[in-house]
């Protein structure tokens, strides 16, 4: 499990699931097998890339032996070069690309996922994806810099204004320069990163509940709700059986 900046990877099989809905944009690739999706009204997708709209019901009529699932913050600009026309759909990715993300071996690197995840952009982008782009203003570097220690430090209070004083510019200001570089607000990006401490500290050996109180929230019902809203799955479904990689990478 790959954990960047408003994205998650995942790599290995895909179960079956009943109907549910996430607040993150899906994108599932077969390695083997086919993706097939049905939506809220029982209307069936398949095929090697199928491409889920947020806050969709959809479910997944059989298990793929291997494949891809690419979880995107709906404000990101990678989520934006997708723009799926409905609920679930099922785009045509070039063949050639298709065949050589497929033949290439699962990633075991960030960096090597991180390149995963632009080129599965690439194959359900409606006009293709453009070069990845890091932060230029000096605010939003420090900010990306800085967030994981003030979430350790500030727990559930940490708030833009908060974050915007710890780099020395205003709020408005602050959040104009994320939401023009990052392509993200501040609000949404701080979900990210938090959900990316709990995946840190479950990778440092901590339970659910410790790995919730890291991150600020709540408790352990409280990360397991914003899980679910965010991937569809509770984060107990993870803890046991996968791998966890994290860093502050964005796909732009």
């Amino acid at each position: 499990m790959f954990v960047g900046s408003g994205w998650l990877l995942y790599s290995g099989s895909i179960g079956a699931a009943a109907l549910h809905s996430h607040h993150a944009l899906q994108v599932l690739v077969a390695r083997d097998g086919v993706v097939r999706i049905t939506d809220g009204e029982g209307r069936a997708s398949s095929g090697a890339v199928v491409v889920v709209a947020p806050g969709a019901a959809h479910a997944a009529a059989a298990a793929v032996p291997s494949g891809y699932l690419l979880y995107l913050e709906p404000r990101s600009r990678a989520a934006g070069r997708i723009r799926p026309s409905g609920g679930v759909a099922s785009p045509r990715p070039n063949a050639a690309a298709l065949g050589a993300l497929v033949s290439a071996p699962e990633p075991r690197t960030l960096e090597a996922a991180r390149g995963v995840a632009i080129r599965i952009v690439g194959l359900a982008s409606r006009g293709g994806s453009d070069d990845p782009r890091r932060p230029g203003h000096a605010s939003v570097r420090r900010a990306l810099d800085l967030l994981p220690g003030l979430i350790e430090r500030h727990g559930s209070d940490l708030r833009l204004p908060r974050i915007a004083e710890a780099v020395g510019r205003s709020a408005e200001g602050l959040s104009r320069a994320f939401n023009d570089e990052i392509g993200m607000s501040v609000p949404a990006y701080v979900r990210w990163a938090r959900l990316r401490f709990v995946a840190r500290s479950l990778a440092r050996g901590r339970t659910l509940t410790e790995a919730a109180q890291d991150a600020g929230f709540s408790d352990g019902a409280h990360l397991s709700r914003v899980f679910r809203e965010t991937f569809g799955i509770r984060p107990s479904e993870l803890s046991g059986c996968a791998r966890w990689t994290v860093g502050d990478e964005a796909l732009d």
